[in-house]
């Protein structure tokens, strides 16, 4: 596998202090895609959802810029095996996610509410948000990516955004998911980050 320019690309998106993440070929690492924030809250996650949008909906020459409905932007690319030469499959990468601004405590309760989340978790989601990444200039940022998968990977992008704030949810229904006994979500971004 051309290593080198996979190697390339996280070190520059990780040097904005944006996580960056290959993906499985089986997906058994897609609950890292949001820093394991529905893995540590929920009993009984499953990340299908998301694992259907990277397999039918992304495609080499796109970048997705997916906005979920806690606000986190990821962005999602697919590279093809022309560009990564021997390897005999595509890769796809996630990077973030990032926040366009840090929520207030008044966003937070709503997203809370939203989600039927008890009032107990508000301290352990105010410091996951504090650990997730706000770019200076969120389009910049955006620049900064697209220029550099366009030039390592031999491919011309396009930014293709699928729409949050309840656009889109990567989970089923509230009620149908289980919460876990106590979930620490801010100790494992900490530890993450």
């Amino acid at each position: 596998m051309n290593t080198d320019i996979l190697n390339l690309f996280s070190q520059i998106v990780q040097a904005h202090h944006v996580n960056c993440l290959q993906v499985e070929p089986d997906f058994s690492n897609l609950y890292k895609a949001d820093m394991e924030l529905r893995y540590k809250l929920y009993s009984d996650y499953d990340y299908s959802g998301l694992e259907y949008l990277v397999q039918q909906d992304c495609h080499v020459g796109e970048i997705i810029k997916l906005t979920d409905d806690f606000s986190l932007i990821l962005y999602i690319i697919r590279i093809g095996r022309a560009s990564l030469s021997p390897v005999s499959r595509d890769v796809v990468i996630l990077a973030g996610p990032v926040l366009e601004t840090p929520p207030t405590i008044t966003q937070i309760q709503r997203t809370m509410a939203r989600k039927k989340l008890p009032d107990n978790l508000l301290r352990e989601l105010q410091a996951f948000y504090n650990n997730v990444p706000v770019p200076a200039d969120l389009k910049a940022f955006e620049a900064t990516i697209i220029t550099i998968a366009d030039n390592l990977f031999g491919v011309s992008h396009t930014f293709r955004p699928i729409p949050g704030e309840g656009g889109l949810s990567l989970e089923s229904a509230p009620d149908s998911l289980h919460l876990n006994e106590s979930p620490t979500i801010a100790m494992s971004s900490i530890e993450e980050r």
